[in-house]
């Protein structure tokens, strides 16, 4: 038996992903709610309109809030990882107060969250003097105003 996925369908079933999913915009309504409501539990910014009794009970609201209480100053090894090198790195400016990354956070635990969160909610594109980027359906285009990727020679050395 081979173990190369022959079927696409499969594939994006095995991976979390539906391409034909992220192009209806019932489905995107649907996971920008599910957003709403975790940034809600975790006490992170949230639209006021979230509704914790409607599509998600009080309960589960209510378990995820205390679960994110609870693991508030559980660090990630990652986390603590860069704290660490953080506070190695600026030993001389920081003194007795140690740096610290943020406590809250969101996991972005079902595919295109971080898709949404790129851009605001309302729209499919942002704009800057220094940036234009774009939600395409498989995820987010920035176009820099200055980007010399493509710069041939180029190469920077820094140190610190």
């Amino acid at each position: 038996m081979s173990t190369m996925l022959r079927d696409p369908e499969e594939l994006q079933r095995m991976v979390g992903w539906d391409r034909d999913l992220t192009i209806q915009p019932e489905e995107r309504a649907r996971l920008r709610s599910y957003i709403d409501f975790q940034l809600a539990a975790a006490g992170l910014s949230a639209p006021k309109h979230v509704d914790t009794t409607g599509q998600f009970n009080a309960g589960i609201f209510e378990s995820l809030k205390q679960k994110n209480r609870l693991l508030a100053e559980h660090r990630a090894p990652i986390d603590s990882r860069i704290e660490s090198f953080l506070n190695t790195y600026f030993s001389s400016e920081v003194g007795d107060a140690p740096l610290r990354l943020p406590s809250q956070s969101l996991t972005l635990d079902r595919h295109g969250m971080a898709r949404e969160l790129s851009l605001p909610a309302d729209g499919d594109q942002y704009e800057t003097d220094i940036v234009r980027s774009y939600r395409c359906h498989n995820g987010i285009l920035n176009n820099p105003k200055a980007d010399r990727r493509t710069t041939a020679g180029t190469f920077h050395v820094v140190q610190g």
